[in-house]
């Protein structure tokens, strides 16, 4: 368990704001491949002081991309609520890998927010996505014997060849690619 560790995690962020323990982290975020909002990140970065404050921002930015294309959907725009619930997505899986604790309360919210705002991009996204459970050898140190995964198809009729991107501790599945 990493419980307790916010300490360290606040006097690197305190002292050397929100890309000292990654290097470049926002601008990657902002970069295609991610697809995150600049003025999302500007207003992140301008309030985090440590991990609860970067915890909040990233909940707050959720909820209003999440209110953004809530009321895009119920005003027929499709492609916007889509890119709206995108940016909900990211912002709450984010917020919820800066919860320590795995089984908390906390993280199981904003975990929940995260799939259900990207289950909205998948159901109006332009290409099929779909999610999967890839299966792996079954160790009894496993909890389960499948991988989730998210496939992302395009047009046509295939067959196609896959990338399989592993996303990194510091990511979620629902950050790469990009659906937009």
């Amino acid at each position: 368990s990493r419980s307790g560790q916010d300490w360290i995690l606040d006097r690197f962020i305190g002292t050397l704001g929100v890309n000292a323990l990654m290097p470049g982290f926002m601008s990657f975020m902002a970069s295609p491949i991610v697809g995150f909002n600049n003025a999302d990140l500007d207003y992140i970065a301008a309030r985090t002081k440590g991990v609860a404050s970067m915890r909040e921002c990233y909940r707050k930015v959720g909820d209003f991309r999440a209110a953004l294309a809530q009321t895009a959907e119920t005003q027929g725009y499709k492609a916007t609520a889509r890119r709206q619930y995108h940016l909900a997505s990211l912002a709450y899986g984010f917020a919820q890998y800066t919860v320590q604790e795995d089984h908390s309360a906390l993280k199981k919210e904003l975990h929940g927010k995260c799939q259900a705002c990207f289950a909205k991009v998948i159901e109006y996204a332009d290409n099929p996505i779909e999610k999967v459970e890839i299966p792996f050898v079954d160790e009894p140190a496993y909890d389960a014997a499948t991988f989730p995964g998210i496939l992302h198809l395009p047009p046509g009729k295939g067959p196609f060849p896959c990338v399989i991107f592993i996303p990194g501790t510091d990511m979620h599945k629902e950050q790469v690619p990009n659906p937009e």
